[in-house]
């Protein structure tokens, strides 16, 4: 056979039309066709151009032959492979196409092609000399052939790479003549000029979202094949592989005899299922590597590995996989339909990449099997690259992928705080709670953050099993646990179960193991040491020493710094404005309100929020505000249920049922109050289990059922509860007695816990017990005690804004009502509560309301006032905090004239120092805001020279005036004088009271500019104080004490190089090597997270010396 018959066998297979296998017809696919290459109408002759452009296997050319088979075009084939791209081959094939169905055509076009072949032998070839060959044939088919034909190009992305066979193609199509359609079924989509056939429509397109089949397709084959699919797999066959007609067929029982096995990994975050392929799918693969990427071994290699990442950027494969040139090779596999779209840009512009998941399902197992140790490897290598980036559950599922349960540990130690002040809580739960129990032993650490998470949901039964087993490893397994590391853990042990004895109502133990961890802890470890400040605080509030407890909460919120915006400081902002509503403290109360909500709109944490939202329902009950209280509680439940939050869910049920009681709905009280105890008791917390008894013997209570109340209060007592608990079941059991009518024990028990209550801070706990002993008192005749009861009631309001709480005790209290609106005693009260004056008494007491009302003393014996602005600001009127400055301006309008005393402000710069936005309600907010600091301070302190202001303190309270910044910059004064004289003794003890001075931040709860001139000066001097302190600790070999000067310089300013230096040489020479290198990282981290600088080369030169000395 000679060789030019051998091509021509080999033509002559290229254009045999293809068989249709049995497959379902897709008949609207097939209508489409028909109507873009035969015209809708009679007159319409239909498209140029029609292009079929998908990656392998998406039914293409099955298509075609079904089209082929019900049009009225002849439709002449060619199967292009990379032999095509010889142009002799490509044009002497096309016309054996068409010679197929018309014999006898285009007889002159063969000596048309040996001239051109002639002419490129003979070195005068051009392109000019081959499109002529296109144009012969053009003119053939339009003089030759009857009626309309199409051309159809299989496999045109085969060709497209030879530009000069591309060239003759859009030759071809330019030329077509209107007798005839080329169809084009490619890979990829061919480079054509195509605006001008677009513009006259010319052109017709399907893709792969026409292309891929639906669940209707897959059911429409299930039944051709005889093969039942439920619902649910056609669900998971059309999930999982897109629509990919050649997956469906080769790996599952529409075309074998056995279905993929689908499971959807646990761990996958970007596509919903993932296919395990097992043995029976050998066919696929061979599919893909042999069919697909024969010819591409480069670019096969290359996806096979890479396809390790879940989504695939240049800069992402490039570092995975120790290469430069992956842009390349993505956009290759993007354009050639190799299974790689490209789905977005990312961050700097860079695209970002996805496989098709049963396709990277596919080289998932191959590498494993194959190859297990590289598979492993590009995992690790994968789930550091996603660490460094920070994202972290990538990180995690690589770590999971490569099986090493150590480095995944490892990970989840490392993230496991910035998670938790995302507010991810779940997700670290579902990655700890995968990991097999020994590792939890190898990394003790896992099991602290699991106590941890089950503390943060509410749930304190699971963890003292968790602590004893980390006691236990530091006992008996310390190779787990750096000798260095054994204090870190001793903290954390404390702080975990000073939290779980708090749940159990154990607050004097709580306190007590509180106080422990500053004794493991430097003072920069801010996270443990605000912690403890933080349960010291809640502690002592529930034993009933609420200014106590606020100095503890202000002593965290210090640490974590005026500006942090986190979980912490959200949760710190929150319990303050509790404890200062508590207090009867509105102004600050409101203040701390505010900067809560502001950092919970910018951090996620929905747990944080309900506990947030259910104290401001407390907030807003106690000022009388109930339907707004009602809808901030429905909306911490509604929350709380959302996030299966047990605890949240019940303290928000038990705030509802108070509401409800006070607004006499008593029945909806009682339901949502047994709901809330319920869940009291599955949760085990003492505190929520006492609120619960008590909202629900209120409930029976206003109920008219005083007997069932008392026996919650006697299921209260069984509980022996503590501190404030034991005040409030009291309280609780002397009402119930005053309903009852048992008037001498209902005043024996309400005059103790008055007594109480006197002595604490709880003003609004104090009002209610104070309403009702004088409802005692009226009941048992004894007038004198409660004109005395009503004076102290009086007292109370004239200071705190409860008169709502007080009308309701009274309409609650008839008897005692009828005391207030009758006895002359209370006139004042009467006057405070806007209760109308009986006839006789009307305008008779008018003058005895100014002495109840607030003044000041007399000259004649003159008041002190005391001033702390450094930290919160606050000011002593004769030793008792003043709390009614009525507006949060006011403080801070007497703080900024206090600042600029020698210098006399203006209205305008005084305006414009405390509003930003200053419009038409700014004149009389500032009139107010005066108004209301002159009656703090006194009228006389206020001092107005025509447009100017000035504050003249002696005016009123002589030489009694204490202010800290004047006594602060007093003791610098003598510091820096006895240090500049040599006298070390003296600089060192005056050094130490400032820094004993220093609280915080000048009035660090202000943020207006005004003050941050004199913050920073302030904030310098301190640290001036705390770094001569170290210098001098450091010159007495007392480095324990230097290190301590410089952890404290580190709490105020994290990234300041010569507190990390001093503090590396002071462990050094304490022979605290590994701190050393940790203080090391720290500074690296600090400085380049912070202001993008590495340490400058003292801290790099110590670093060096302390490699080299290992």
């Amino acid at each position: 056979m000679s060789v030019s018959e051998q091509g021509l066998i080999r033509r002559r297979r290229k254009i045999i039309p293809p068989t249709l296998p049995r497959i379902v017809h897709r008949q609207s696919l097939v209508t489409e066709l028909q109507q873009a290459l035969e015209g809708t109408t009679s007159t319409s002759m239909g498209c140029k151009l029609v292009l079929l452009c998908a990656p392998a296997g998406y039914g293409k050319t099955t298509l075609l032959a079904d089209f082929a088979r019900q049009c009225s075009l002849t439709c002449c084939w060619y199967f292009l492979d990379h032999t095509d791209t010889d142009k002799t081959t490509f044009l002497r094939t096309l016309f054996e196409s068409i010679r197929m169905h018309f014999s006898g055509f285009g007889n002159g076009l063969e000596q048309v092609l040996e001239n051109a072949i002639a002419a490129e032998t003979s070195n005068q070839a051009s392109t000019a000399h081959y499109e002529a060959v296109i144009d012969a044939l053009t003119y053939a088919m339009e003089t030759e052939v009857t009626g309309r034909i199409a051309l159809v190009l299989c496999n045109y992305h085969e060709i497209q790479i030879n530009p000069f066979i591309h060239t003759l193609a859009n030759r071809l199509l330019t030329t077509l003549p209107a007798n005839c359609a080329l169809i084009i079924e490619s890979r990829t989509i061919p480079r054509f000029p195509l605006m001008t056939l677009m513009m006259q429509r010319q052109v017709f397109a399907l893709g792969v979202s026409k292309l891929r089949f639906s669940k209707q397709d897959i059911q429409d084959l299930a039944q051709l094949q005889q093969v039942p699919l439920s619902k649910q797999e056609v669900q998971s066959l059309t999930d999982s592989f897109g629509g990919w007609i050649a997956g469906i067929l080769l790996g599952t029982r529409l075309g074998q005899t056995q279905l993929l096995n689908f499971s959807q990994k646990s761990h996958t975050t970007q596509e919903p299922n993932v296919l395990e392929i097992d043995e029976y799918q050998q066919s696929l693969f061979e599919y893909v590597a042999q069919e697909v990427f024969q010819a591409e071994p480069e670019v096969y290699t290359f996806l096979k590995e890479a396809s390790t990442l879940q989504y695939m950027t240049p800069s992402l494969c490039n570092q995975l996989l120790d290469r430069t040139d992956s842009a390349i090779h993505l956009h290759y596999l993007e354009q050639h339909g190799l299974f790689v779209t490209c789905q977005e840009h990312g961050p700097k512009q860079e695209a970002s990449y996805a496989i098709h998941p049963i396709i990277g399902a596919l080289f998932h197992v191959e590498l494993r099997r194959h190859t297990p140790e590289r598979f492993r490897e590009l995992h690790r290598r994968a789930a550091a690259l996603f660490l460094d980036l920070h994202e972290y559950e990538q990180a995690i599922f690589h770590a999971q992928e490569a099986g090493d349960v150590d480095l995944e540990a490892d990970l989840i130690i490392t993230v496991s705080s910035e998670l938790l002040s995302l507010g991810q809580r779940e997700t670290l739960v579902q990655w700890i709670d995968t990991l097999p129990p020994e590792v939890w032993n190898r990394h003790p650490q896992i099991l602290l953050i699991r106590a941890n998470l089950y503390l943060l949901l509410g749930e304190h039964l699971p963890v003292p099993p968790l602590l004893h087993r980390v006691e236990t490893i530091i006992k008996e397994q310390p190779t787990f646990i750096h000798p260095d590391d054994v204090p870190a853990f001793l903290a954390e042990l404390a702080n975990l179960e000073s939290k779980v004895l708090f749940l159990r109502g154990e607050y004097e133990q709580a306190r007590s193991l509180s106080k422990k961890i500053f004794d493991y802890v430097p003072v920069n470890d801010v996270s443990l040491r605000a912690a403890a400040h933080l349960r010291l605080a809640v502690c002592t509030n529930l034993l009933g020493d609420l200014t106590t407890g606020i100095a503890e909460f202000q002593n965290a919120l210090q640490l974590w710094g005026r500006n942090t915006a986190n979980r912490e400081t959200a949760n710190i902002h929150s319990a303050l404005m509790s404890a200062y509503s508590l207090s009867g403290n509105s102004t600050l109360a409101e203040y701390h309100l505010y900067q809560a909500n502001r950092i919970l709109n910018h951090i996620n944490d929905p747990w944080c929020k309900v506990e947030h939202l259910i104290r401001v329902g407390l907030h807003l009950w106690r000022e009388g505000k109930y339907v707004e209280a009602e809808s901030v509680s429905q909306e911490a439940l509604s929350l709380a249920r959302d996030l299966h939050f047990l605890r949240g869910e019940g303290f928000a049920l038990v705030m509802l049922g108070t509401i409800y009681d006070d607004q006499d709905r008593h029945r909806q009280a009682l339901e949502v109050s047994e709901e809330g105890l319920a869940i009291a008791l599955q949760v085990q917390e003492a505190d929520l289990i006492h609120t619960a008894l008590r909202g629900v013997a209120f409930a029976y209570l206003f109920s008219k059922d005083t007997q069932t109340a008392l026996t919650f209060v006697a299921r209260m007592e069984q509980l022996h509860p503590k501190g404030e608990n034991e005040v409030l079941m009291e309280l609780t059991r002397g009402t119930i007695l005053l309903y009852q009518g048992k008037y001498e024990r209902a005043w024996s028990c309400l005059n103790a816990v008055e007594k109480v209550l006197a002595s604490t801070n709880n003003k609004i706990r104090h009002l209610q017990a104070l309403l009702r002993v004088a409802a005692c008192m009226s009941s048992l005749d004894q007038r004198e005690r409660v004109v005395q009861a009503i004076m102290q009631i009086t007292e109370l309001l004239t200071h705190y804004s409860y008169e709502q709480c007080t009308h309701l005790e009274l309409r609650r209290l008839p008897a005692l009502m009828k005391e207030v609106q009758s006895l002359e005693e209370a006139a004042p009260l009467r006057s405070l509560l806007k209760i109308k004056e009986p006839d006789q008494l009307a305008g008779k007491y008018a003058s005895r309301i100014a002495v109840v009302s607030p003044t000041h003393p007399g000259l004649a014996d003159l008041p002190s006032m005391k001033i702390y602005a450094l930290g919160e600001p606050v000011v002593l009127l004769n030793e008792k905090p003043v709390t009614r400055w009525r507006m949060a301006r006011s403080m801070e309008l007497f703080f900024l004239l206090l600042d600029k005393s020698k210098t006399p402000l203006r209205k305008e710069q005084l305006i414009t120092a405390l509003w930003s936005n200053v419009d038409e309600q700014t004149d009389h907010t500032w009139r107010s805001t005066l108004y209301y600091l002159r009656k703090v301070v006194g009228e006389c302190c206020i001092i107005k020279q025509g447009n100017r202001y000035e504050l003249e303190l002696s005016a009123l309270y002589g030489e009694q005036v204490w202010y800290d910044v004047a006594i602060f910059a007093n003791l610098k004064t003598q510091a820096q004088q006895a240090a500049s004289m040599g006298n070390n003794e003296k600089a060192y003890a005056t050094f130490l009271k400032m820094i004993e001075l220093y609280r915080g931040d000048y009035v660090q709860s202000f943020y207006n500019d005004w003050c941050t001139f004199r913050r920073a000066e302030l904030r310098r001097d301190y640290l001036d104080a705390r770094h001569q302190l170290a210098v001098l600790a450091w010159e007495q070999e007392c480095f324990e004490e230097a290190a301590t000067h410089w952890q404290h310089m580190l709490v105020i300013d994290n990234c300041l190089e010569e507190a990390h230096y001093g503090l590396m040489r002071s462990y050094l020479r304490r022979n605290k090597r590994s701190l050393a290198l940790r203080q090391y990282q720290q500074c690296v981290h600090m400085l380049q997270n912070e202001l993008g600088i590495a340490p400058g080369k003292a801290i790099q030169g110590l670093y060096q010396h302390m490699i080299r000395q290992k």
